[in-house]
């Protein structure tokens, strides 16, 4: 039986000591010889036990986890408890191969009421992260906080003396409070036993992959009850633009889960790669004049940078790729420590880990002069070939200030008539699709619709007041862009932001050439606006165009409820109300698309149409089967030309599915799931960007259940993006004065 018993919790001024025992297997993983003790810089003892249990907990459970033992405790904060739930079910969504068991008992769950003061508080350590996460909430004034204990070791006097004076400095260069937690949270733990038996056989370490996420995080939870803060911040490492899997302790689905004493914990920064943060810091510095001392090296425990280890050098090199010179940044480099570096990376001592590198080295490929002077990037350059190449980046763009004025954008469009089913299709573009993002932006960004006429009526009332253009979103390589391009130059003064950007292929491929009529109506854009794309892959096309001024923000229908806290969630109901979509009726159907059309008139399910273009015996190819699916259509079809009696009738469903992209938004805008069916790049890459559920057509089977698709359109990664790309929409908005 493996049980951890906290027998007291002793409070003795500023510090907190845990006494308690451990019986079977889990506890050779727990130090027995050394203290858990934290140590605050004010008083704990009117700090009750429910909130001081808090940082004990977010050390062991994990390993109680993995052990499935049973934690006994006397009593715990209610938020933090229930929280804990979902950490768990995060831990066993990123290790598939282990079992996250065990329990906590207590005898007093305590529901501990804070009156809030609209603090936050950011864990900094000074590196790159927490540096850009710092930039990214200085307005609101966050409190700093610093462990003594976490990276710099506890008998490390000196190196702690140099971490806690920079911290103290940038306190007071900005403003800020800062508190202190002296904490022997790492010493208590057997790390070996713990890499050996749960962490290496995962490809990671303990420290890293399971413990200091929630670990560090829970450490606030006294600071939060004594100064009543609304929100805990901690930087993200990896991000949301990492081409690869990242398993770390800290993550989204982990640090946002948690919560103590009404208190959230927010994951910060998660939507920029590492050289956004670089680029992030050095033109706040710039631009500021302010020195920024960056502490990022942990190879060394002085609270100095090394500047010989891959996370010296990948800063460096970033800060370097960017134009600026490391040496005003906290680190100290001569030819012969790049020297040392590129002798460590022919000796196979030093990794390029391509979730930090791959930036970093394109950059550095497009840099005649550092390549010239600087003997690391001109071997990176030479020798790590799969990295080099141009890549999109965002270049400021300089924009007027615009001048008061009611409208936020306009939107130029032909009128609309809804008198007839033609006169209908023709005024949505002939697919009823359209008009969702057409209403979120119209919703979101207050805009005036109107037509190309009226508006050289109203030019000069307008005249400061952008022009929103969704005209881009289906670019092939046969589209004609160049009354486009007629309408920029004539409108010369006036900004146009063209969103939901998207390059139309049936696959990714690269080699997708872009007609010259939208290169030039994009370039001219370009110098005026940041330019909405839909995916990455989109954006490395325009890219290869020489159309830089980018920024992959989706497609708008998906930000259509105008709040980041968007969550679709899942019934444990009989799935019996399902509505389905399906491509343009075109062509003669695959044997795959015939099979799915029959499934869905065998159960009967709604049909969500879109196009004027009828089901036919050419599409079929067979009467009998053309009779079947008709006769199913004609019962169960519907069209909507109104986006709001679109999204009632969905609310009345459970689950919809099928090839129409937007056919499946209306359903997330009623919090109702969706499987999205991947038919061509656009679809491809705007379910990629949002991790949206979704299949391939070819991998679809009719003998599967309708709950087997209901479960396979799982929505956790989507829940836990979902604000961060709804704040980088936000801020693609601002960029282009739209909000």
């Amino acid at each position: 039986m493996n049980t951890i018993k906290l027998l007291k919790i002793k409070k003795e001024k500023n510090r907190v000591s845990y006494l308690f025992i451990t019986e079977g297997e889990v506890g050779k993983s727990i130090r027995d010889d050394r203290d858990f003790f934290l140590e605050y810089d004010f008083d704990v003892e009117n700090i009750p036990d429910s909130i001081l249990v808090i940082p004990f907990l977010g050390n062991i459970m994990p390993i109680a986890w993995v052990y499935d033992a049973t934690v006994e405790i006397q009593e715990i904060d209610k938020d933090f408890l229930e929280s804990l739930e979902e950490v768990k079910r995060s831990y066993s969504y990123m290790y598939t191969k282990l079992d996250f068991k065990g329990e906590i008992r207590t005898n007093n769950i305590v529901k501990n009421c804070v009156k809030q003061s609209g603090k936050k508080l950011l864990f900094f350590s000074g590196g790159v992260d927490a540096t850009s996460s710092l930039i990214d909430i200085l307005e609101s004034k966050p409190m700093l906080c610093t462990l003594w204990g976490s990276d710099i070791y506890l008998k490390d006097v000196e190196g702690w003396n140099v971490v806690n004076s920079n911290v103290i400095k940038a306190g007071e260069e900005y403003n800020l409070d800062t508190t202190f937690v002296k904490t022997s949270f790492r010493d208590i733990l057997d790390y070996e036993i713990l890499n050996k038996k749960f962490a290496k056989p995962n490809h990671e370490n303990w420290w890293h992959g399971f413990q200091h996420g929630m670990a560090i995080l829970t450490h606030a939870a006294p600071i939060s009850f004594r100064y009543g803060l609304d929100e805990v911040n901690i930087a993200a490492t990896a991000s949301v633009k990492s081409k690869e899997d990242y398993l770390c302790a800290s993550t989204p689905i982990i640090d946002n889960n948690i919560k103590f004493c009404g208190c959230r914990c927010v994951h910060e920064g998660y939507e920029n790669s590492r050289s956004d943060k670089v680029r992030k810091i050095c033109a706040y510095s710039k631009k500021n004049n302010i020195n920024i001392n960056l502490r990022v090296c942990w190879e060394t425990r002085t609270g100095y940078n090394c500047c010989v280890c891959e996370k010296c050098a990948r800063t460096y090199m970033a800060i370097w790729s960017e134009g600026f010179n490391p040496n005003e940044f906290g680190f100290n480099i001569t030819n012969e420590i790049l020297q040392k570096v590129v002798n460590k990376i022919k000796q196979g001592e030093l990794n390029l880990p391509i979730i930090f590198w791959e930036d970093i080295i394109r950059q550095c490929s497009v840099n005649t002069k550092l390549l010239q002077e600087n003997i690391l990037a001109k071997y990176l350059v030479d020798n790590v070939k799969q990295y080099n190449g141009l890549q999109y980046v965002y270049h400021e763009t300089k924009i007027k200030e615009l001048e008061k004025t009611n409208a936020k954008a306009v939107i130029l469009e032909s009128k609309k008539d809804y008198s007839s089913s033609e006169s209908s299709f023709e005024s949505v573009g002939a697919n009823t699709g359209n008009m969702l993002f057409r209403e979120s932006i119209i919703k979101n960004l207050h805009a005036q619709p109107m037509s190309c006429a009226e508006y050289r009526k109203v030019n000069d009332n307008f005249k400061n007041v952008p022009i929103v253009t969704t005209d881009f979103i289906w670019i092939n390589e046969s589209s004609n862009f160049d009354w486009m391009y007629k309408r920029v130059e004539e409108f010369k003064d006036t900004i146009f932001v063209p969103m939901s950007v998207g390059v139309q292929a049936p696959n990714m491929n690269v080699n997708f050439k872009l007609p010259s009529s939208a290169k030039n109506a994009l370039s001219a854009i370009q110098e005026r606006a940041v330019i909405g794309v839909r995916g990455e892959y989109t954006a490395e096309i325009l890219n290869k165009n020489g159309i830089k001024n980018i920024e992959v923000i989706g497609c708008p229908s998906l930000f259509y409820p105008g709040t980041p806290d968007v969550h679709i969630g899942k019934t444990s109901d009989e799935i019996k109300h399902v509505s389905v979509n399906f491509r343009t009726f075109y062509g003669t159907l695959t044997i795959k698309e015939k099979r799915f059309l029959t499934y869905c008139a065998n159960r009967g399910y709604d049909f969500v149409e879109q196009t004027a273009y009828e089901f036919s015996e050419q599409n079929a190819a067979d009467k009998k089967y053309y009779d079947y699916v008709s006769k199913w259509l004609n019962q169960k079809k519907k069209i909507f030309f109104d986006a709001n009696d679109w999204k009632q009738y969905m609310a009345k469903q459970q689950f919809s599915m099928g090839l129409r992209f937007h056919g499946n938004v209306v359903a997330l805008w009623n919090g109702i799931p969706a499987l999205f069916f991947a038919i061509d790049s656009r679809t491809e890459e705007l379910a990629s960007y949002f991790s949206l559920p979704y299949i391939k057509m070819e991998g679809f089977d009719d003998t599967k259940p309708i709950q087997y698709y209901y479960d396979l359109a799982n929505y956790d990664k989507f829940n836990e993006k979902y604000s961060k790309l709804y704040n980088r929409y936000e801020s693609f908005l601002k960029k282009n004065h739209l909000l």
